[in-house]
């Protein structure tokens, strides 16, 4: 499939889709534009916080100590997420994992990164898991290795459900795996888009629970949740 999607873009170019510069889907130009909005808060809740920790309210319900996010998921990103999703285009999980490179600080040589996994049906729907290649991207840029830490137990979304009903399915949509990784090692999930960061806590809970305690995430986008 990548080989596939190499000679298309031999044959066809990829265009920005923000400025239709040729050469790739987003243009450096148009990632400094993403890149250029610094507003540090809690991913969760929106409170202003330093170097994009999670407040100390959401702390008492989430094991998650940072969470770095690109943007609001909104023009440019939006549209390189959903083309990445829907559109089979590849090439969005080096130009997403550039810009997560950008944004992040400096991480312990130790730290794992580890995919938040995609429902399976999903997974077959597009012929990979975004995360996972976001994951294999990031880990490229910072020297850094990626483990799948987490496996998916069904296929529900969350789209468009409530509250407590995201949370209520989040708890129940991983299992751990086995892998090799040392309890004391830094991890950093990787997913692309956060709404109300029910899956990610409740990833970072069962982590948590298996002994991880330095559970950090990043993200491409924070889109809105509508009741």
């Amino acid at each position: 499939m990548q080989i596939f999607e190499q000679l298309i873009a031999m044959v066809a170019p990829h265009y920005c889709i923000e400025c239709e510069q040729e050469g790739q889907l987003l243009c450096t130009n148009c990632v400094q534009e993403i890149l250029s909005e610094t507003l540090s808060c809690c991913a969760l809740c929106g409170q202003p916080t330093r170097e994009s920790k999670v407040c100390t309210q959401c702390r008492q319900s989430s094991p998650l100590q940072h969470i770095w996010v690109l943007g609001d998921y909104e023009g440019a990103l939006e549209r390189l997420i959903h083309v990445f999703k829907f559109g089979r285009a590849r090439a969005a999980a080096e130009i997403l994992a550039m810009a997560m490179d950008a944004r992040l600080p400096q991480l312990p040589a130790a730290t794992v990164i580890v995919p938040l996994p995609t429902a399976p049906r999903r997974v077959r729907q597009r012929g990979y898991d975004q995360a996972v290649l976001m994951a294999r991207a990031l880990a490229s840029h910072r020297e850094l290795t990626t483990r799948s830490l987490l496996l998916r137990n069904h296929n529900q979304r969350q789209l468009g459900a409530s509250k407590a009903l995201r949370h209520q399915q989040a708890a129940e949509a991983y299992r751990l795996a086995r892998q090799p990784v040392a309890l004391d090692q830094p991890l950093l999930l990787i997913d692309d888009v956060i709404t109300t960061g029910a899956s990610l806590t409740a990833a970072a809970r069962l982590l948590s629970a298996a002994g991880y305690h330095n559970v950090m995430a990043v993200v491409a986008a924070k889109r809105p949740f509508k009741k």
